[in-house]
């Protein structure tokens, strides 16, 4: 008997390591893996809301908090909670909640994800979400490249709004044919072109001497 029990927890040992590295090797850190990757994020109701707030204000921190929480319910990945599986709209309603009682007005949405939605503060396990049978990926990460993509199609709206409000001869275009579309429809080249379309009609003065 007791040459058995060594072996039995040397045994009990290595199981536990094999599956911890197991789970090493099924959690992936991929910055191109996204929550709801069919649904266009400008048409989300969530990020119309946010072009309405100003930035650098809790407004639009909670937009931008609000935005994830969307884009989770929306997603048809597996979200996992202290070994239990959730779908997405139970795993925003927990969130939600959990922001609730942990979450100070004025904390960024990055604060969120990192404080409040990268894992239980019961049991300290990570949330997870499966995209697979074979991969898991991180919660938190998954989050966080979510608010990248929305600061970049953000951005990408604002520039398009500010080049639809410049006037057509001051946009910096990039390609040689564009450009000297911006050339030749200038008011100086307008002007100029019509000057010299203007050189062969006589003066109505010298028309009526004649």
């Amino acid at each position: 008997m007791k040459k058995t029990r060594p072996i039995f927890f040397s045994l009990f040992f290595l199981i536990g390591l094999a599956s911890c590295q197991s789970q090493s090797k099924i959690l992936k850190e991929n910055p191109g893996i996204f929550l709801d990757p069919h649904t266009p994020v400008q048409r989300m109701t969530s990020f119309k809301r946010i072009l309405r707030l100003q930035p650098g204000t809790h407004q639009y921190e909670q937009g931008r908090i609000d935005y994830l929480m969307d884009r989770l319910s929306h997603s048809s990945y597996d979200f996992i909670r202290n070994g239990i599986s959730y779908n997405g709209v139970r795993a925003a309603k927990h969130l939600k909640m959990k922001m609730l009682r942990h979450y100070e007005k004025g904390e960024s949405a990055e604060y969120f994800v990192d404080h409040i939605a990268n894992g239980s503060r019961q049991s300290g396990k990570k949330y997870l979400v499966r995209i697979d049978d074979k991969a898991l990926y991180s919660t938190q990460t998954l989050l966080h490249n979510e608010l990248q993509l929305l600061d970049a199609e953000l951005k990408k709206y604002v520039e398009k709004l500010s080049w639809e409000n410049q006037e057509p001869w001051s946009r910096p275009y990039g390609d040689l044919t564009r450009r000297q579309e911006r050339v030749e429809n200038s008011p100086v080249s307008l002007t100029a072109q019509n000057s010299k379309n203007l050189k062969g009609i006589p003066d109505s003065a010298d028309h009526k001497a004649n």
